[in-house]
């Protein structure tokens, strides 16, 4: 029963390190400008005001509890939301590797890397 234990932990342990390389592999987009972008239109607001490039995935749950949120940040023209799995190849050109991923944008550049779940407050925070 010891080794249950054992595996247990060592489990916590390649998690952890996981998120942790996530999170690092995620910050070094910040600071960085856009890579080539595929939508004209919105390719002109990117590079004009400070937006948000979301990520999501229909199957993620964090994903739909964002949802509703991120349709107010769309309808306002504040953001723009991908579904990578109808467009894996722009996810790649972001090095985006997990759900939820939100990116927020000024002048064509990235500022800041968020994952999972961001609330309302949040969001409006960042785009002010």
């Amino acid at each position: 029963m010891e080794w249950l234990g054992a595996i247990f932990l060592l489990l916590i342990a390649l998690v952890g390190a996981f998120q942790v390389m996530m999170l690092w592999k995620s910050r070094q987009l910040e600071g960085c400008r856009l890579p080539d972008w595929p939508f004209a239109d919105a390719a002109e607001r990117l590079q004009e005001q400070r937006m948000l490039l979301y990520f999501h995935s229909p199957r993620c749950a964090p994903c739909r509890r964002m949802a509703p949120i991120v349709e107010e940040l769309v309808a306002e023209g504040r953001a723009l939301a991908l579904d990578i799995s109808s467009a894996p190849e722009i996810a790649r050109r972001f090095n985006v590797r997990a759900t939820p991923t939100t990116l927020l944008v000024e002048r064509g550049t990235i500022v800041k890397v968020l994952l999972g779940f961001q609330s309302r407050e949040r969001l409006r925070e960042l785009l002010n």
